[in-house]
C-alpha cells in the first residue's frame, strides 16, 4: 500500500467512525436537538474527508515533481554519455552539473514532501480542534435539554401529587357531587354538566 493509499484509507475510517459516533451521541439526545447533533456531525466528517483529498493531491503533486527531476536527470546523463567520445572536459563539466541538479531536485522533493507533511498535521489539529469544540457544544445542548426534561417532569409530579392530595379517598358512592363533577371535568367527560350524582359515578366507572 502507497502513502497515499494509506493516508486515505485512514483518513475515511477516521470520518465513518466520527459518522458512528455522531448517530450514537443523536440517539441519546432528545429532540430537536438530536438533529442539529447530526448535521454537526455531518458537516464534521465531510471536512475530514476533504482533508484526506487535499493531502493525497499534495503528495500527489511533489511524487510528480520526482518524476520529472529523474527523467531530467536520465536525459542528461544519457546526453553526457553521448558527448563523452568528444570532450572528456565536457563530460566532467557535464556530470558536475548533472550532480549538481539531481541535488536540487533531491533538496526540493524533500521540501515538498515536509510541507505537504506539515500541511497535513495543520489540517487534521483544525480538524480535531473542530470536532472537539462542536463535541462540547453538543454536550451543554443535551445537558440544557436534560434538565429541561427533568424540571417539566419533576413539576408534572408534582401537580398529579398536589391535585391527587386534593381528591378523596374511597369509592365514588362517598364523593360529593361537586367532587365527582371536578374528576369529570379532569377525565373530560362529555355531558358532565347536566349529569346527575349518580349518573357521574356511572360515568367515571367507564372512563
Amino acid at each position: 500500500m502507497t502513502l497515499t493509499d494509506s493516508i486515505d484509507t485512514q483518513m475515511r475510517e477516521f470520518a465513518r467512525v466520527y459518522d458512528v459516533n455522531t448517530v450514537k451521541l443523536a440517539e441519546r439526545t432528545p429532540p430537536p436537538v438530536d438533529a442539529l447533533v447530526l448535521r454537526i456531525g455531518a458537516v464534521n466528517a465531510e471536512l475530514i474527508r476533504q482533508a484526506s483529498l487535499l493531502t493525497v493531491t499534495t503528495i500527489d503533486a511533489g511524487k510528480g515533481l520526482a518524476q520529472v527531476a529523474w527523467r531530467g536527470a536520465e536525459d542528461l546523463f544519457e546526453t553526457t554519455n553521448k558527448a563523452a567520445d568528444s570532450s572528456t572536459e565536457r563530460v566532467r563539466d557535464t556530470g558536475r552539473q548533472v550532480l549538481g541538479d539531481v541535488r536540487q531536485a533531491k533538496t526540493t522533493i524533500s521540501n515538498r514532501v515536509n510541507d505537504a507533511a506539515e500541511g497535513l498535521g495543520r489540517t487534521l489539529k483544525v480538524v480535531t480542534n473542530r470536532a472537539d469544540e462542536v463535541g462540547e457544544s453538543v454536550a451543554d445542548a443535551a445537558e440544557d435539554a436534560s434538565d429541561k426534561i427533568v424540571k417539566a417532569a419533576d413539576a408534572g409530579i408534582a401537580e398529579t401529587a398536589k391535585t391527587g392530595a386534593r381528591r378523596p379517598a374511597g369509592a365514588y358512592a362517598n364523593w360529593s357531587k361537586d367532587e365527582l363533577y371536578e374528576r369529570a371535568q379532569e377525565l373530560d367527560i362529555d355531558g358532565r354538566s347536566n349529569m346527575s350524582k349518580k349518573e357521574l359515578i356511572t360515568a367515571l366507572r367507564s372512563a
